[in-house]
């Protein structure tokens, strides 16, 4: 069994799920792109059917090695 968060209001098994709400589903069901993967099963279905399972742009950027270093501003000293 896989276990997803639901990143947005969805029609999933003849039910509405709304969004926030955790759902478990068999290790064969095709995860929806806004499904976030909580449980290995589920990290493993997500990239079968070739999505990411980064939970933010800064995580996909960093997966990428494309991370871009914070800068301290002159100014106020902090990072931007």
């Amino acid at each position: 069994m896989a276990t997803y968060e639901i990143t947005e209001n969805s029609y999933i098994n003849d039910r509405l799920v709304q969004e926030g709400e955790k759902i478990t589903v068999n290790d064969d069901v095709i995860p929806g792109t806004h499904w976030k993967p909580l449980d290995a099963a589920a990290k493993t279905a997500c990239k079968a059917a070739g999505f990411s399972t980064v939970s933010s742009a800064s995580d996909a950027l960093k997966e990428a090695g494309l991370a871009i270093p914070m800068q301290e501003d002159p100014e106020t000293g902090s990072a931007s």
